[in-house]
Order: structure tokens, then sequence, then C-alpha cells
């Protein structure tokens, strides 16, 4: 009986028997919160800056002390109590009326002057109680904009937005966390019936965005917080989390330059990074036009105009056959630096005479006078003295004129009349002039027309000299078409054509002053040729050949334009004829 009594007191006992706890779910310093610094900073009792502990929780009621060092204020906040403490507090004791305390919780990490800490509490109840045996419930439903974020009801995880489940009735708190933005919490009660609970929330962002450009030029590399970017002014950083960033730009001739941003969240921020020079404007003119050295590295032709770091440069102007010109000068920042360098000339004197005189005198292309006659002043090195004279064949050579010496020039003038020779008393020597270099270049076809294969022929040749030529249609395809393959799109004209391709070189001999011939070797090949008949039916002639080509030809010289002509042949059955224009040059 007296067992009986007791289990009823307990059925009376039990359901109204609360107990309760407190626990600190995380710990961590907000690096990017400067709320204890600008907005809601509070000065202790020292005359510094307070730090601030923001514990999140949804309860009220609670009370904080932290022994001997104080508290200097206490804020309530939708879902956070914001605690004041002096920088240097070792721990904090949290106590509630009915969830109980939470004696002396050490902080995992010092407390800094100024510096923003978040605390998140978890505090819950077990309650023991009889439940009736239909659970009255309702609907929750939870959006947020932008989707996604994680759901926390009564600190436990419940998936994602948009969300919605159903619930027992009661109390329930809630939380909404995302990444890049700042988390929302708050409270709501289910009651049963037809009025579904709904909550809708657009959550704030916690990122901005920062675009970065240098001045006084663009194209410098960028850093944050001291590491590469990979990114050059100008250029945008997106999503970044609100905080403070340190932007670096550099570029070669300019300081690198820092400077440090702050970002608010949904911010967006132009930041402009004004860079120093180390470096001075250079413009260097040549008279005449000259190649342009700088501490004996070539610049320029002519003109040139760059950037040098400060110090003591060597600037010279070279030209053939002038004497070179240096200049040293001290560079400083921005003190712009212009130069005009004139090389001396190197000159030397020609003397021509001619055998009968009064001959037309050319010198390098430009008429001079008549022979004979001494030019003065002429630059050093080669020059080519033509002379002409009215029924007497042409006269070329090419001279070489030393600094302050004089060259000269005594030409025999053939006649080019007809008439009987006189008897000669004395013997005479005659000088046969050394024939001028000729410089060949042609282009031309290949016959049969329909291979469509061109060449380009270049050389040189006074009286013997060598030629290469080079000779291709440009199609360098060796793939095989076979007869079963569908070919329809590869004719043109009912045909179509493989490769053809040449290499080679020999000599050129002047024969006479205006035929000169060629003949040369060297490595040539051919690919098959398909020819379409009609319907499917096809027929193939195999010129496929790779090795040995020979050429011979003859090259017709009028004036400065060149005809030519010529046959090679890379095997015994097939020869090719070869038709070109060129010029001499």
């Amino acid at each position: 009986m007296r067992y009986r009594v007791l289990l009823l007191l307990m059925a009376f006992v039990i359901p109204n028997f609360l107990f309760a706890q407190i626990a600190v779910k995380s710990f961590r310093k907000l690096e990017s919160d400067l709320a204890a610094r600008v907005e809601e900073s509070k000065i202790d009792q020292n005359g510094d800056l307070c730090a601030i502990i923001k514990i999140v929780t949804t309860q009220v009621g609670f009370t904080f002390d932290c022994g001997q060092i104080g508290i200097m204020k206490i804020v309530n906040k939708p879902s956070e109590i914001w605690v004041y403490l002096p920088y240097g507090a070792k721990r904090i004791t949290i106590s509630h009326p009915q969830l109980g305390l939470l004696r002396d919780y050490l902080f995992p990490q010092p407390i800094e002057k100024g510096t923003v800490y978040e605390l998140v509490l978890v505090t819950g109840t077990v309650e023991t109680i009889v439940k009736p045996l239909e659970i009255e419930s309702q609907w929750l439903l939870i959006n947020t904009d932008p989707p996604g974020a994680d759901v926390y009801i009564n600190d436990q995880s419940f998936g994602k937005t948009p969300y919605q489940n159903e619930l027992p009735t009661g109390k329930y708190t809630w939380r909404l966390q995302k990444e890049l933005y700042l988390s929302e919490a708050g409270t709501v009660e289910l009651i049963a019936g037809d009025n579904k609970q709904k909550i809708d929330q657009i959550l704030k962002p916690n990122f901005g965005t920062i675009h970065v450009n240098s001045t006084p030029e663009s194209g410098s590399a960028v850093s944050m917080n001291g590491r590469p970017t990979g990114k050059i002014t100008p250029c945008t950083f997106d999503t970044i989390i609100a905080g403070t960033y340190t932007f670096s730009v550099s570029r070669d001739m300019y300081e690198t330059t820092s400077q440090k941003v702050s970002l608010t969240g949904g911010e967006k921020k132009d930041v402009q990074i004004v860079m120093n020079p180390t470096f001075a404007e250079i413009s260097i003119l040549t008279e005449p036009a000259s190649e342009i050295y700088v501490n004996n590295k070539w610049k320029a032709s002519g003109t040139w105009k760059g950037r040098l770091s400060p110090g003591i440069y060597t600037f010279e102007a070279r030209l053939d056959r002038y004497a070179s010109t240096f200049e040293k000068q001290t560079v400083m920042i921005g003190q712009p630096l212009n130069l005009t360098l004139r090389p001396t000339t190197r000159l030397g004197n020609l003397k021509v005479m001619s055998t009968p005189f009064e001959a037309d005198i050319t010198l390098d292309g430009k008429p001079v006078g008549k022979s004979p006659m001494t030019l003065k002043n002429v630059l050093i090195g080669d020059h080519k003295v033509e002379l002409s004279l009215n029924e007497h064949d042409p006269y070329s050579i090419e001279i070489s004129v030393d600094e302050g010496q004089t060259a000269t020039v005594n030409a025999m003038l053939v006649s080019n009349l007809t008439f009987e020779k006189p008897t000669i008393t004395a013997p005479q020597v005659k000088k046969t002039p050394k024939p001028e270099n000729i410089y060949l270049l042609l282009a031309g076809i290949s016959a049969p027309i329909d291979q469509k294969a061109g060449f380009i022929m270049v050389g040189k040749v006074s009286r013997i000299g060598s030629y290469v030529k080079f000779k291709s249609n440009l199609n360098f395809s060796d793939a095989f078409v076979s007869q079963g393959e569908s070919t329809t799109e590869r004719f043109f004209n009912g045909k179509v054509y493989q490769g053809r391709l040449a290499v080679t070189g020999g000599l050129l001999y002047r024969i006479a002053s205006p035929i000169i011939v060629y003949g040369g070797l060297g490595y040539g090949n051919r690919w098959v040729n398909w020819e379409k008949l009609s319907g499917e039916r096809f027929r193939v002639t195999d010129y496929s050949f790779k090795g040995l080509e020979m050429e011979a030809g003859v090259v017709l010289k009028i004036k400065r334009l060149l005809l030519s002509g010529g046959i090679s042949s890379y095997s015994p059955d097939f020869y090719e004829a070869d038709f070109g224009l060129g010029f001499t040059f």
C-alpha cells in the first residue's frame, strides 16, 4: 500500500518537474566586425576601448559576472546580448533563474582591445509530461532570399530553405545561416488550426565588391593581403567578405604602393591607388638616322623614346661609314632628357679618268659630271662607278674609298663601231672589266598548268653564281583517298589533286650579258592524282614520288626584267616545264 501511494505521488510530481542546463556551443573572434572600434565602441575605466562579447541566444533573463575586472555595460539586441568587457578578461559566469548556472567559463583566446567576439549559447529544457494520445501540430514554412540557407530550430539542423515541415504546436526558436550572409534568428509559436506559420526572410549580404585601379598608369599587378591575385588593374573583386583588406599594386618603373580598404556587407567600393614613378622619360634623335645604343645595348633606329631608371648612362649613335658619337648623361627621376646625336662623316676622295675622256660619270646611280674629275668628300666604303660615252660600250666598276685617301679609276672605253682595225705599231694592254654582280628574284608556275604548282627562285651571279629554288602547290596532305570512300565533296570539276613539293639548288653561269643558264639538284616529291570519270568510276594517275629531283634552264635579262624557262624531272616517266618572271636588285 505504501508503494502505491509513492507511485501516485510521482505521477503528479513528475509532469511538473523541470530540469535545465546552459552550455557554450562556440566561441570565436569576429575579424571583420568593427562595432567595438567605431559606432558601438565603449571606454573602460582605464580609458581603453572595451571588447564586446556578442552572446547569441534566444532566451532572456541572463545575468553575467566577470569578477573583479568588472563588466562595463550590457546591451540587449535581437537574438543577442552584448557584454562590454575590459581587455584582458579571462572568464565569465552566466546564470539564469530557470536554466541554471555556467560558472567561470574560460575564454579560449585572449580578449583584446576594441575587438568583437561571438559566444553562442546552447540552452535547452527537458520536460517530462504525460502526453495525450493525439498530438496537435501545425505547418512551419520558411523562405529566404537568396534560398539555400541552413535552417536551425531549437539549435537543431532541420535542412535548407525553402523549408516546410509539420511540427507539434508550441514555441520554437529558429535561426538561418548562409555563407557570405549575416545570420538571422527569432521565435515562432505554432498554434493548432488553419493558421500556418510562414517566415519570409531577406538575408543581408556579408560581402561586397571592390574595384581596383592604378594611376597614372593601369596594367599593374594586384596583390591582396600580401598574396598575388593574378589580376592587373583595372580589375574587380566580387563577393569579398566584409572586413579590412590591404591592396598592393606593382609595375615596372613604379614604386609598389599599398592601400587599406574597409568593406561592409553589400558595399561596392572603388579604390584608386596612386603610384610614384621611379624613372625619367628619355627622347633621342639622330641626324642622319642612325642606330641608337644605350650602355652598349641597341634600342632603335633613327629615334627612340623610352624610360630609364636613375643613374649614369652612355648614349651612342652608330652609322655605317660614319664615326660614332657618344654622350654621357645622368638620369634623374621625373626629369625628362632630350638628346640629339650626330655621327661624324668619314670621307675620302675619288679620281675618275677615262680614255677617251668626256665620258658621263655616275656614282652609286647618281650623275656627278664628266671625266676626268676628282670627287671630294666621298663617304668611305664601296662605291659603284659607271662611265658611258656615245659609240662606246658602258663601263662599270666597284671601288673602295678609304678615309683621308684618294682612290683612282682609269677606264679604257671600248668603241662599239665596226671598222677596219688600223695597224698597231705598239702593243696595248686592254683591261677587261669585271662583270657586275646580279641578284635574281623569280617567281613562276610549273606546267602542266592543272597541277597548280608555283615556285620562287633567288640567286646571285657575276660570271658564275648560285641559286636556291622552292616549289610547291601548298598542299602538304599525303592522305590516300581510296576508291571505296565517299569522295563527292573532294572533287572539283571532276578532279582532285594531292601535294607537290620540291627544294633545289645549283649553279648559275652567265654566258653572255643578257643570258644566264642554270642547273641543279634537290629533293622533290609528288602525291597521287585521282580523276572522276562518270558516275562512280574513277581513274588514278599515280605520280607518287619522293627522292632526287634534277632541273636545268635559262634566264634572259632585259635591263632589270628577268624571264626564265626550264625543265625538271624526278622520274624517267615524268617531266615538268617551269616558266618564271622576275627582276634584278
